[in-house]
């Protein structure tokens, strides 16, 4: 679905869906940068961010992708997710549940979270050792 609807595949992705039109933002610090995130999408390592969803156009099925395309940098990863615009969760105090998809050559792991407006939340906090 990535590449479906305009992302890339990579060696290395880290991938975040959810279903409403709350502004999240997938955040990758790895180790040759601080972040991959929307305010800076390229990292010096070869990660980039390549779909950055509901900051102006909003969508009920959005996408957040960071990826390498060839082989990332050893070290650790950490994996964040923020609502920047609770758009549906701000007024009532919900939380927006979303799936971060990581991917590693041919494996892939789940995490399913839930965020609220302004918060943040840790998805993974070291994948040195994680495949």
């Amino acid at each position: 679905e990535i590449e479906a609807r305009g992302g890339s595949m990579g060696f290395f992705n880290v991938s975040l869906i959810w279903d409403n039109t709350d502004d999240l933002d997938l955040i990758v610090k790895c180790p040759c940068c601080p972040e991959i995130y929307y305010g800076d999408k390229r990292s010096k390592c070869g990660g980039m961010l390549d779909m950055d969803a509901n900051s102006s156009k909003f969508t009920q099925i959005p996408i957040e992708n960071v990826f390498w395309e060839d082989l990332p940098p050893d070290g650790k990863y950490t994996i964040t997710v923020s609502n920047y615009n609770g758009r549906n969760t701000n007024a009532n105090g919900d939380k927006t549940s979303f799936r971060c998809l990581i991917r590693y050559k041919d494996v892939i792991k789940a995490f399913d979270g839930k965020v609220g407006h302004k918060e943040v939340v840790t998805v993974f906090d070291d994948l040195i050792n994680f495949f």
